[in-house]
């Protein structure tokens, strides 16, 4: 279903306020920003993406750069399982554009999904001939390939765990020991199950952190597991407690965490859904690589063609630019899926403070607070951009600035009210000192109009409700609701 769209500004934020109480007229879901509370360095991980690269060039290298992953997730030098991104092959533009490591996806040098089973013995033969390319190939930057033993093993060759989890145990320290006999400083990741299983995962760790692999605990470098369903936007962070729990109670860790696939269908490309999933991870300041559903090379959903973004790439940009600390941020409604959340964060050293919010349909008030007059002064420019869904290869310019205004601050807060009405949206609003001439918004007037909402003749048009099966992809009139 298709979206005939002509320009529109945001009139509902320009008719307004945009410092000050909200409207008395509209309910607003209020979210607090705490600036004088920092919550951590900013991470930035939560960018990375499964086969979101394909080969050289493609997508982009401006575009890969512009969202900056910290890592992201490549089938096996040679791998049979996709016809491209092979982690060798996309290594040198990653690098280049910021990147930091590549999770390599060792099962997918074969050719079936779910894999072939041809024995641990035709495994390993593989094993050893990536691993001994990558050295060879990459010597000086070897250590930036990390490598993922087995994906998904849950339900992949070792789906009981009552009877194959001694087989997992044997395969896993055969894998990682051959491995470390060609390089002995490998990092390993896992052990990427398809969910959060705390009892698979304590009884692995239990046994990892007493087994030798190669000379060294069987224990992985990076634990990883996947978050793919809709209730990860509810239960992630109670997750991500009860997983450093268990590692204080065994004595294991803290080790670094990947969430090495996460999100669903009608997740990518929508600002509005992506800033809920990136939030989380923010918070728990982890890596986090988007989900493959559609093809490889076109960063997971977010990129048109190979050099053009959509409407939620830049939305990645702007989590991407984020700099200095994080800040507390209390949301309406804390870990409910399809509801409004926000990240946050400061940087004194550029005098900027950075609101990012977005996924719900009521109006929203920032209730900013902890504005430092030493960072900020008493006097600031607040500006407003928008992002919002341009469908999954519609090219999307620059945002608007959508509302702009010159304000006081008292007391070290501020109100900011943002429009509701787009749940697939989402807005950047910074804070700085103010200085030269006042702020103005850049919107051009624009109306959307719904084909559905016409009269039809010879055509058909229909929205899908995402909320009730979230592997539907999105479209445009239906976002997270039902039609």
């Amino acid at each position: 279903m298709t979206a005939v769209t002509a320009a529109l500004a945001a009139a509902a934020l320009t008719a307004g306020p945009l410092a000050g109480p909200a409207g008395a007229d509209t309910a607003a879901d209020v979210v607090a920003v705490d600036f004088a509370q920092a919550t951590g360095p900013v991470h930035g991980g939560a960018t990375g993406m499964l086969y979101g690269l394909s080969d050289p060039g493609v997508p982009g290298d401006p575009l890969v750069a512009g969202a900056r992953p910290r890592t992201v997730a490549q089938k096996a030098p040679d791998g049979d399982q996709h016809p491209n991104g092979d982690a060798l092959k996309i290594a040198d533009g990653f690098f280049a554009s910021g990147g930091e490591e590549i999770v390599v996806y060792m099962q997918d040098v074969y050719s079936k999904w779910p894999y072939e089973n041809l024995g641990i013995d035709d495994y390993l033969a593989k094993v050893d001939a990536m691993v001994r390319k990558v050295v060879t190939e990459r010597p000086k930057d070897k250590d930036r390939f990390v490598w993922v033993p087995f994906n998904e093993p849950d339900w992949i060759w070792y789906q009981n765990w009552s009877t194959m989890k001694q087989k997992f145990f044997s395969d896993w320290k055969a894998v990682v020991e051959r491995i470390r006999s060609i390089d002995p400083g490998a990092r390993i990741v896992g052990p990427n199950e398809s969910w959060y299983n705390p009892g698979r995962l304590r009884d692995f760790l239990t046994w990892a952190k007493d087994d030798t692999c190669g000379g060294k605990s069987c224990l992985p470098d990076i634990m990883a597991w996947h978050e793919l369903s809709r209730g990860s936007l509810a239960d992630y962070r109670g997750r991500y407690e009860d997983y450093r729990r268990m590692e204080r109670e065994l004595g294991v860790g803290p080790l670094p965490i990947n969430i090495d696939e996460y999100g669903n269908r009608r997740d990518m490309s929508v600002p509005g859904q992506m800033v809920q999933w990136i939030t989380m991870f923010e918070d728990t300041k982890v890596d986090a690589d988007m989900a493959f559903w559609t093809y490889a090379g076109n960063l997971s959903d977010h990129a048109v063609r190979t050099r053009q973004a959509n409407g939620a790439w830049w939305l990645l940009k702007w989590y991407a630019d984020l700099t200095g600390q994080t800040v507390k941020v209390t949301p309406p409604q804390p870990d409910v899926p399809d509801t409004v959340q926000a990240l946050a964060a400061v940087d004194p050293s550029v005098r900027r403070g950075t609101v990012l919010v977005g996924g719900g349909a009521a109006p929203v008030r920032l209730d900013l607070s902890g504005l430092d007059p030493a960072v900020f002064g008493t006097r600031v420019d607040v500006v407003v951009s928008k992002t919002t869904w341009t469908g999954y290869e519609g090219d999307a310019t620059r945002p608007p600035v959508v509302a702009a205004t010159r304000t006081t601050v008292r007391g070290g807060t501020l109100q900011v009210d943002l429009p509701g009405g787009d749940v697939m949206a989402a807005y950047r609003v910074t804070i700085v000192p103010s200085s030269g001439g006042a702020p103005a918004p850049d919107a051009p007037w624009s109306v959307s109009v719904e084909a559905e909402s016409a009269t039809l003749t010879s055509a058909q048009a229909y929205n899908q409700d995402t909320t009730a099966d979230p592997q539907l992809y999105a479209t445009s009139a239906s976002g997270t609701s039902a039609p």
